[in-house]
C-alpha cells in the first residue's frame, strides 16, 4: 500500500463485498500477526453506478473516503477523495 500509495483496499469473499481495509488499520496491526482483517476491517463503502453524476461525487467520498464504481453488478472502480482532488 506503501509503495502504490493506497490508502484503502475494498474487500471481498466470492465476489460480495465485505468492507474497507485502510493504511491506517495496516498501519495499527502490523505487530499483531494473529489479526484477521475480517475482525478489523471497516463496514463497505458506498456503490454508485458508472453513470451516477460526478459533481455528487464530493459529498460521498467526504464521508466514507472513497465510493466503490459498479457496471451491470460488478465492481469496476475505486473513486477516492484523491482522486477528485486531482480532477480540479
Amino acid at each position: 500500500m506503501h509503495e502504490k500509495t493506497i490508502d484503502q483496499i475494498p474487500i471481498f469473499a466470492d465476489d460480495e463485498l465485505k468492507g474497507l481495509v485502510t493504511i491506517d488499520i495496516i498501519n495499527e496491526y502490523t505487530e499483531h500477526k494473529d489479526t484477521k482483517i475480517k475482525n478489523v476491517m471497516n463496514p463497505k463503502p458506498p456503490v454508485i453506478d458508472f453513470e451516477f453524476p460526478a459533481n455528487a461525487l464530493a459529498q460521498l467520498t467526504r464521508i466514507s473516503g472513497c465510493v466503490l464504481v459498479e457496471k451491470n453488478s460488478k465492481i469496476i472502480g475505486i473513486i477516492t477523495s484523491s482522486d477528485l482532488l486531482k480532477m480540479m
